[in-house]
């Protein structure tokens, strides 16, 4: 039988690493310590949307998990939404483009039933800067 003091014990210790956990991996997405800790996966300013949608369909190949895309919007700090159960949209702004206004890239993820990668749609948007 195991001793009210050990089960204390372990449950303390369960709850502490728990804790430090969750308090690491909020720490690691602030946006100031995010760029310190993980080096290389900064801003998308010199990356085309041509390029960045190569790479992300590179990276994602049509049956990857719903884990495997989040995580490569997370690195590529992409924000991203669920627009339903079997759809993510994300947002790349501020992309490298024309001199005469901003380009951002519109993604779609659609995913079947298991989870899995079905489709990637994407849109470059060009917007003209007003003077």
């Amino acid at each position: 039988m195991i001793s009210a003091r050990t089960f204390r014990t372990a449950a303390l210790v369960a709850a502490l690493s728990l804790g430090i956990s969750v308090l690491g991996h909020e720490l690691f997405y602030l946006p100031w310590l995010r760029p310190i800790v993980a080096k290389g996966e900064g801003s998308l300013q010199n990356t085309s949307a041509e390029g960045l949608d190569r790479e992300i369909r590179g990276s994602l190949p049509l049956g990857s998990s719903r884990s495997a895309v989040e995580t490569l919007l997370r690195a590529r700090q992409i924000p991203y939404e669920y627009v339903s159960p079997q759809q993510i949209e994300a947002l790349a702004r501020d992309l490298k483009g024309s001199s005469r206004g901003r380009t951002a890239l519109s993604l779609r993820f659609d995913f079947d039933d298991r989870d899995l990668l079905r489709s990637i749609q994407s849109h470059v948007i060009r917007t003209p800067v007003s003077k």
